[in-house]
């Protein structure tokens, strides 16, 4: 027992670190780039199917600079949404509701 104890010691004391590799700097590749408005397009309550089409198409209409797969769950609420939406740059936000 002695003996195995001593082998698998060795082997970890030789192993190598893995150095970490470079991160690329991240350089906006036009100026303008910040002032380029992006949305968040959700909807509130319950809605139909075709408010719910209306919505995803909105997306495709927007869809360089809006968040084409954000996740809406009946907890989320505008508040959560404009609490992420400042550190994610959105400037705009449309929210989609049904009547009676």
């Amino acid at each position: 027992y002695m003996g195995a104890t001593l082998l698998l010691n060795s082997k970890s004391m030789g192993r190598r670190k893995r150095n970490a590799s470079k991160k690329a700097v991240d350089e906006p590749e036009d100026p303008n780039a910040s002032k380029v408005p992006k949305t968040f397009v959700t909807k509130q309550g319950k809605v139909g199917k075709s408010v719910r089409q209306l919505m995803l198409d909105t997306r495709r209409i927007f869809e360089p600079n809006t968040a084409t797969r954000l996740r809406i769950s009946p907890k989320n609420q505008l508040r959560d949404f404009v609490s992420v939406a400042g550190p994610l740059g959105v400037t705009h936000m449309l929210s989609f509701t049904s009547t009676d």
